[in-house]
């Protein structure tokens, strides 16, 4: 009986803060959360000086159904680390910003929506190495609106070049 004990003991000892699961009560401070964290500042460091190649096209522009774009930004071994893409419409628009690590996983993804009636809402979905999700934030304000209660999984740009050599159709 001690035996195991001290078994359990040493392998809890052995597990370090960051192999912890992430929970409601401990994300904020999470150390895989914050090393996501310090991956966005360093990516949005490096556009914000300009160490990114910046690209963006506009896919459509229907009138009166709204637009559609998307933008890249790569590092110098042509990497895409962040990868936008924006619809809007007379009454609503979202935008997603996906951010991605020096081997092209995707790692974070913030997206915001917003109605004219005043309804709006975030979401922020962070992911392992392995592309796994390990949490996930959405927070809404306003009277409500029409449009889907989760971030759709099949909007998660997992591969950026294949979503940019292949732009969405306009319809």
């Amino acid at each position: 009986m001690i035996t195991i004990l001290l078994l359990a003991a040493s392998a809890s000892l052995a597990a370090g803060p960051g192999d912890a699961p992430v929970t409601k009560k401990n994300w904020a401070k999470h150390p895989k959360i914050e090393e996501i964290r310090a991956l966005v500042q360093q990516n949005e460091g490096a556009i914000k000086e300009k160490k990114l190649k910046h690209e963006e096209r506009k896919d459509c522009e229907l009138e009166g159904a709204g637009t559609e774009s998307e933008a890249v930004d790569r590092d110098e071994a042509g990497v895409i680390r962040k990868y936008v893409h924006d619809l809007g419409s007379e009454d609503s628009s979202y935008r997603a910003e996906a951010h991605y690590d020096e081997k092209g996983r995707l790692r974070f993804v913030f997206a915001r929506r917003g109605a004219v009636n005043q309804a709006s809402g975030e979401f922020r979905i962070y992911f392992d190495e392995a592309g796994k999700k390990i949490w996930a934030d959405k927070k809404e304000k306003g009277p409500g609106y029409t449009w889907l209660k989760d971030f759709p999984e099949a909007w998660l740009e997992k591969d950026p070049e294949k979503a940019w050599k292949n732009p969405p159709p306009c319809e």
